[in-house]
Formats: structure tokens, C-alpha cells, sequence
């Protein structure tokens, strides 16, 4: 109503129109309604952008942006926007201001999705530098600075500093929001990924079961994060070789993920590599090439070769091919590969 009255009363007054879509554009995007928030939300960014437009709504307007670009798998474009964001925030604010740690966790976090583990890092830790040196340590927002560098860590393998961060962000959040709040949750699933590293799988789907609890009673049973726990959770099948529940599990996540982002997103593509995997062991060949090459794909466009998915999916793949007889296949997919 606010937006229809603004430019429908004062239509003159731009600045104005703009914090208004923006604002709203925000609101859809906390409803899930990522598409019709991203449209508000770019077209409140051209207006801010223009010469003589508010510098610290424009801030407020990418960041929005940032996140439902991340909600969409669209790693890309949130990249770019969160670039923008850090240049501007520090231009507005300083090297050291608290406003600059939402574009970088979302950097952080983008990075360890593409698989650069270092620079993912690098973010994180100046997220948490700048946290701690305005709320101190115990805070709940230095807690989600914690639980994203936690993340780039496990990933390097470095898991006693990462699990003291989780431990110590588990604290903060339970005692600010409770045990079972989404921010709790968070921290949960990356807890789960320690455990599933050093090779701990009942207290991996622990953790798991319990993210997914609160994830399903606070987002519902189609929100993308619901979605992503799923994947996730069949890796711990995969490796108990319960084949079959861990192919429920990754049919019931494309379900959720192919509405909620697009077929090239890396959790998708993560998906079709895992469901492929299964497949596969299964002996269900032609089904397991299908989903495997959709990945491995869709993994290629990201155009990072370290991606350990990426190999994972080509050594599928050469399985695959070599099992139905299609030697040239084989050849094609290392050619692609080595392409990049």
C-alpha cells in the first residue's frame, strides 16, 4: 500500500519511490518470494545509482539484493553485487565499520561454495576481526561471523579451530535465541559437516536431524535450506551405503531445489553429482549418467577446476561410461575437463 501511495501521490519524488520498492523488495524476499524481490529490488538499485541518489540507501538496497541472489543459486550476480557493497560500505563508513561484515559473510560464503577455501577464509576472519572489536566475542552477531569462517575452515581441514568457533557460537546463539532458533540451527549444519569429516556418522545425522527439525518448523517443508539439508544429510547414507535412503533423500531435495533455484545453481548441481553417485552404486547405470553429466555440467560453468565435486562427478562419470561400453564418452568428458 505504502509503494501504490508513493508513486501514485508523489511520483516526483524518486528517492523516496526508490527506498519504498526497495524496502518492500526486502519484505518478499524474507517471504520467499525471491523473483518478485529481486525485480523491486534492481529496479530501487538503478534509481539509487543515478547521480544524486541516497549512498546509504543504495547500501541497503545491495545488500537485499546480495542475499536473494545467494537464495537463488545465483552466485554470480551475488558476487558482483557484494563487491559493490564492500567497496561502497568502506567508502561510507571505513575499513573497520560493523556495516561492513554482511557483505562480507555473503562473500564468504559465496567463495566457499564456488571451493576457494583460502579466499573464503580471508573473509571470514576480517568478518570476525571487525565483529569482535565492536561487539566483543560473545555477541550474537560476531557468533554468525564465527559460524562462516567455521565453515571455510572445515573445508581446509583445519578442525579444532573450527570446531572451537562452532562451539563457541552454539553458546552465544542458544543463550540469545534459544536452542532452537534458525541461528542455532545454522551452526548445527556446519557442525554436522565436522563431525561427518572426522568420519563420525551418528553424531553427523545428530546434528543433521536436528537442523532439519528447526529448519521444517520455521521455513517449511519446501524452503531451499530444507533442501540443501537433505543433500547434505545423503552424504552420511552414502557412506553407511544405504543406498536407498539416501536416494529418497536426494529425490525428496530436487523436489524443493529445482522450484527454489535454477538447474545450474551449485546446489543443484551438487545434487545431481550426489544422486548420480547413488545411482551408480545401485548399478542403475543409464539413470546415474543422466543425473552425473547434468552435474558435472552444470559444475563446469562455474569455471573452477579445484572444485572437489567436479572430479568427484568426472570419476563418476569415467565409471559410468566404462560400465556401458562407451569408451569415446570417457575420453570426452577428460577433454572437457582439461578444457577449462
Amino acid at each position: 500500500q505504502a509503494v501504490a501511495l508513493i508513486h501514485a501521490q508523489d511520483a516526483k519524488n524518486l528517492p523516496l519511490a526508490a527506498k519504498a520498492d526497495s524496502t518492500l523488495g526486502s519484505v518478499l524476499v524474507g517471504e520467499g518470494k525471491y523473483e518478485q524481490g529481486v525485480e523491486l529490488l534492481r529496479k530501487a538499485m538503478a534509481q539509487q545509482s543515478k547521480q544524486g541518489g541516497s549512498l546509504s540507501d543504495l547500501s541497503d538496497t545491495l545488500s537485499y539484493l546480495g542475499q536473494a541472489y545467494i537464495y537463488l543459486g545465483n552466485y554470480d550476480e551475488a558476487d558482483a553485487v557484494n563487491q559493490r557493497l564492500l567497496q561502497l560500505d568502506r567508502q561510507l563508513y571505513g575499513p573497520d565499520d560493523f556495516r561492513l561484515t554482511d557483505a562480507l559473510e555473503d562473500l564468504e560464503q559465496i567463495q566457499e561454495k564456488r571451493g576457494n577455501y583460502i579466499q573464503a577464509e580471508q573473509y571470514g576472519r576480517e568478518a570476525v576481526r571487525i565483529d569482535e572489536a565492536w561487539y566483543g566475542k560473545d555477541h550474537p552477531e560476531t557468533a554468525v561471523m564465527m559460524t562462516a569462517l567455521a565453515g571455510a575452515l572445515l573445508q581446509e581441514g583445519k578442525y579444532s579451530e573450527a570446531d572451537q568457533l562452532l562451539q563457541d557460537a552454539l553458546v552465544t546463539q542458544q543463550r540469545v535465541y534459544g536452542p532452537h532458533s534458525t541461528q542455532a540451527a545454522f551452526i548445527l549444519s556446519r557442525m554436522e559437516v565436522s563431525a561427518f569429516k572426522k568420519n563420525d556418522m551418528k553424531t553427523a545425522l545428530d546434528f543433521s536431524n536436528r537442523c532439519l527439525e528447526i529448519y521444517r518448523a520455521s521455513y517449511g517443508k519446501e524452503d531451499y535450506r530444507v533442501g540443501v539439508m537433505l543433500s547434505s544429510q545423503s552424504g552420511i547414507y552414502i557412506n553407511e551405503k544405504q543406498y536407498g535412503q539416501a536416494e529418497k533423500l536426494l529425490r525428496d531435495a530436487m523436489l524443493i531445489l529445482t522450484k527454489a533455484q535454477s538447474a545450474d545453481s551449485i546446489d543443484n548441481a551438487v545434487l545431481q553429482v550426489r544422486l548420480g553417485r547413488v545411482l551408480m552404486l545401485e548399478h542403475k547405470y543409464s539413470d546415474a549418467e543422466q543425473h552425473s553429466r547434468a552435474g558435472f555440467e552444470a559444475l563446469l560453468k562455474q569455471g573452477n577446476p579445484q572444485l572437489s565435486y567436479l572430479h568427484d562427478a568426472e570419476g563418476d562419470l569415467e565409471n559410468i561410461y566404462a560400465t556401458l561400453k562407451q569408451p569415446g564418452d570417457v575420453q570426452k568428458v577428460r577433454a572437457e575437463l582439461t578444457s577449462m
